[in-house]
């Protein structure tokens, strides 16, 4: 999965672009005043895997499985 620049991008963009930013817009009230904070945590991965940092990982760690 490494090399699998695509899937890191749609990645990135579901979770950091449009879930974790846009969540702001559907709880305002709640979430405006960490924008900042949310806004830091997306560039900081896409920071990581512009310089080839990060890996794709599947995201359900039930431990059960």
């Amino acid at each position: 999965m490494e090399g699998n620049t695509v899937m890191k991008e749609l990645k990135y963009q579901i979770n950091y672009g449009a879930n974790l930013i846009g969540t702001i817009r559907n709880y305002p009230e709640l979430l405006e005043g960490s924008r900042e904070i949310f806004e830091a945590v997306g560039k900081r991965v896409r920071d990581e895997l512009d310089a080839g940092g990060g890996r794709l990982i599947h995201g359900d760690f039930w431990s059960g499985k």
